[in-house]
């Protein structure tokens, strides 16, 4: 984050939903952030995710509705 901030470069949260608990990782990570990393941060990717697309409709929630 130390780049991205000193070079203003957006940045995306990569997580891997392999082993589960995807969109806890990518909500606590989210919420570890400063407030100026969070500025930063533009977005979220699920990786090797399989499966019901449905099954995120609460996890997407919450990630919108992450504290700042």
């Amino acid at each position: 984050m130390g780049f991205a901030e000193a070079a203003d470069v957006p940045v995306v949260l990569v997580a891997t939903s392999e082993r589960g608990g995807v969109i806890a990782q990518l909500v606590g990570t989210h919420m570890l952030l400063s407030a100026s990393e969070q500025d930063e941060l533009v977005g979220y990717i699920v990786n090797k995710f399989r499966g019901d697309i449905s099954l995120f409709h609460g996890g997407i929630t919450a990630l919108a509705n992450a504290p700042v």
